[in-house]
């Protein structure tokens, strides 16, 4: 899985703080958009060094992260890899509402779930903190 203390893996961790500070003070489509890039984060620690990314860049492109966790991540159960599929694609569709529709309502429950989808991501992915 990732390497512990990976750049990825901290910034994943840095991201799920800020969620739940963003969660505390009411901020919910910033719960919603922290919560996302927690598990991307978490994604691109675990899939680094496994793939090539697209366009030779740093980091996976956001369309394949889903294709990623069913078909480069084999030490998981696929039980464990259709959980975190549904979670990451739950909290993909939430970002996308909460970072570019703002006539959509994002409410408190949109955050728990949110932190909930993350938590199931991460600790699929296996994250050492979690």
């Amino acid at each position: 899985m990732a390497v512990e203390g990976s750049g990825w893996e901290r910034l994943a961790r840095g991201c799920l703080d800020a969620a739940h500070a963003m969660q505390a003070a009411g901020h919910w489509r910033a719960c919603v958009n922290r919560c996302y890039y927690a598990a991307y984060c978490a994604m691109a620690a675990c899939v680094a060094g496994r793939v090539t990314f697209r366009g030779g860049k740093g980091n996976p492109d956001h369309g394949d992260l889903l294709a990623y966790v069913m078909r480069n991540i084999p030490d998981l159960t696929l039980e464990t890899r259709h959980a975190v599929r549904k979670a990451l694609s739950a909290l993909q569709k939430d970002r996308v509402s909460a970072d570019y529709k703002p006539a959509a309502r994002i409410d408190s429950a949109d955050a728990r779930a949110a932190l909930r989808d993350a938590g199931i991501a991460l600790k699929g992915l296996r994250m050492p903190w979690t």
